[in-house]
């Protein structure tokens, strides 16, 4: 029973420090905060006063300690916080961290799979940045009927490529500075955005749109 309730404590350690969640946000947490509020407690904690030599904090936490403990649940059902937390299991943001013995029941007790999330999707921007290109694509046709297609393609798969070289450097810019984001309660997507709208000064970016500019002969004022 002792060594079942330590995994309480220790999965927490074990955690990678961040997890990309390749899903819309609207279809991991929905239309209401509820889940996003599940996932942030999960992430603070509390001091678990059961603990009373170490008085370690405490990252998984059963259904009903969830709903004590988060305000925003004091008028959500504990059948409908069972709903959400399905959810987010499905999702994969948290698991059963641990099932414990109590009055004649197994209490299930759920934990972060990371300890960062960052919300990319990884999909939408494929399509969004494929639209982007095609219309200049459709621009350079216009221009130029006998305009091969096919370069732009080339230019589109050298940006998609750097693109995740550059998600691989910001993330692993800000798994080095975890602690400080998680003690100040940054939000984790606002930050990653501000990286992501600075990068473009890195010469391959740079040089990626110079060489589609000097293909298309562009000129702009």
């Amino acid at each position: 029973m002792a060594e079942d309730r330590e995994k309480l404590f220790t999965f927490w350690e074990e955690l990678p420090a961040l997890k990309i969640v390749d899903m819309p946000q609207k279809e991991v947490y929905g239309n209401k905060k509820i889940r996003s509020y599940i996932i942030r407690f999960l992430r603070e904690g509390i001091i678990d006063e059961a603990d009373e030599e170490l008085r370690r904090r405490r990252h998984a936490f059963n259904a009903q300690e969830i709903k004590k403990n988060v305000k925003e649940f004091k008028d959500t059902s504990l059948q409908g916080l069972y709903f959400h937390l399905q959810k987010l299991k499905e999702a994969k943001l948290i698991d059963v961290v641990a099932i414990l013995p109590k009055d004649n029941h197994n209490i299930k007790y759920y934990g972060r799979t990371a300890r960062i999330f960052l919300n990319i999707d990884l999909e939408e921007d494929k399509k969004h940045y494929s639209k982007a290109f095609a219309a200049i694509t459709a621009f350079a046709k216009a221009k130029n009927p006998s305009f091969d297609e096919k370069k732009v393609d080339e230019y589109l798969d050298r940006f998609m490529n750097y693109q995740q070289k550059q998600r691989e450097r910001i993330t692993e810019w800000l798994v080095e500075r975890e602690s400080a984001i998680v003690e100040h309660d940054i939000d984790m997507d606002y930050f990653y955005k501000f990286m992501f709208f600075i990068d473009p000064i890195h010469p391959e970016y740079i040089q990626i749109f110079k060489d589609m500019q000097d293909f298309l002969d562009l000129e702009f004022p």
